[in-house]
């Protein structure tokens, strides 16, 4: 998947999601243990997408309700850091090193991603909120309607935008960590453990209702020595 046609349909579906998940209020996909999966069996990284996006939904869950999207936005956050990894991804690079690299991206670009969902309302707000008001002081349904759609076009305009330039720049990040733990004959069976401790510490936190800390590291090492034993079952 290389190229300048995964980009601009790469950035496309960050407008869609974008317009899913906020402008229209709706979250049927809107979520990373949705998102990420389905996005993964698009680009035939599926086991990627689902480690991506329990993780995500594990590590942001407290600051993403139910429900909604941002902030963080860990939706447009992984779906961007998923395709930044297929886009610079080579076919010997393990599924372990896809797993830490799109994380490592998603979680920044989470909020980057909300950083922009503000900036957009803000954009929104100073320049078609007096248009509204005023189009419904007149009564005038069919400028509203014309005024809506003229919203949901730049709206969408602008997210699509933010995906192309996000993945210009997170495209080369991501070439440079898997290239890292291509070095590192290591890496995948550490990252895969990194992966898992951090999904069960933050668990523990959420369930404990306390910040990281003690539990993270605690719920780190359990993790790590549980995958251990499954290791040494797995013979």
């Amino acid at each position: 998947m290389n190229g300048l046609l995964p980009l601009c349909l790469s950035a496309l579906a960050t407008a869609a999601i974008y317009l899913e998940t906020w402008a229209v209020g709706q979250f049927l996909i809107g979520r990373p243990a949705v998102l990420l999966p389905l996005t993964g069996l698009l680009t035939g990284q599926l086991e990627t997408g689902l480690w991506m996006g329990l993780s995500l939904e594990l590590l942001l869950l407290r600051e993403m309700p139910l429900g909604a999207a941002s902030p963080p936005d860990p939706v447009l956050g992984g779906f961007l850091g998923l395709v930044a990894v297929n886009l610079a991804g080579d076919p010997a690079d393990s599924t372990e090193a896809r797993i830490f690299a799109g994380l490592l991206l998603a979680v920044g670009l989470s909020y980057l991603a909300a950083w922009h969902t503000h900036w957009q309302r803000q954009v929104n707000t100073r320049f078609w909120y007096d248009r509204f008001e005023q189009a419904v002081e007149l009564d005038e349904p069919e400028s509203v309607d014309r005024l809506f759609w003229l919203a949901m076009l730049g709206t969408a305009v602008m997210a699509a935008t933010f995906g192309l330039l996000v993945l210009l720049l997170a495209t080369p990040v991501a070439g440079l960590l898997l290239q890292g733990q291509r070095l590192l004959p290591a890496a995948p069976t550490l990252f895969k453990w990194m992966v898992l401790a951090t999904a069960v510490g933050t668990g523990m936190k959420l369930g404990t209702g306390r910040r990281p800390g003690p539990w993270l590291l605690l719920g780190w090492l359990g993790s790590v020595g549980i995958y251990l034993i499954f290791l040494e079952m797995a013979g």
